[in-house]
């Protein structure tokens, strides 16, 4: 009974998380389509590459096409091949680019979540300890 319990309520988040990965994608996309010019914009100021190599690199990577098409395309590589595209600057897959970087962002969350819970845990004890005082408020 109590692992059924447990099986289902990870099954429900897990659920649940499909839904919030797809909005924080939807909304990161939108927020980079709002932001003024693109890679291939920085690119073109560079009088040594032609008007005609930055269209077809527009073509190419699909930036001629309208957001939701780029998003729809997007959301296929990601779902059906796990390909998270090319990295315009480094000229990698994007996913390695990710890779590379986990250790840090792991060993930074982690040193920010003991600071917190070093200062978090120690000051809700004082305040339980001190009911009703300022220190509780």
């Amino acid at each position: 009974p109590a692992r059924d319990a447990v099986r289902t309520y990870v099954l429900r988040r897990f659920l649940q998380m499909i839904p919030l990965l797809f909005g924080i994608s939807a909304l990161t996309f939108m927020l980079l389509q709002l932001a003024p010019g693109d890679f291939l914009n920085q690119m073109a100021e560079n009088p040594a590459i032609s008007p005609d190599t930055i269209e077809a690199m527009r073509r190419r990577f699909g930036l001629d096409r309208p957001w939701y098409v780029q998003y729809g395309l997007y959301l296929r590589n990601v779902i059906l091949h796990f390909d998270f595209g090319e990295s315009f600057s480094r000229h990698q897959p994007v996913f390695t680019v990710l890779r590379e970087g986990l250790g840090n962002t792991l060993l930074l969350a982690s040193a920010a979540a003991l600071v917190t819970w070093g200062l978090a845990i120690p000051l809700g004890i004082w305040a339980a300890v001190r009911q009703y005082s300022w220190v509780d408020r």
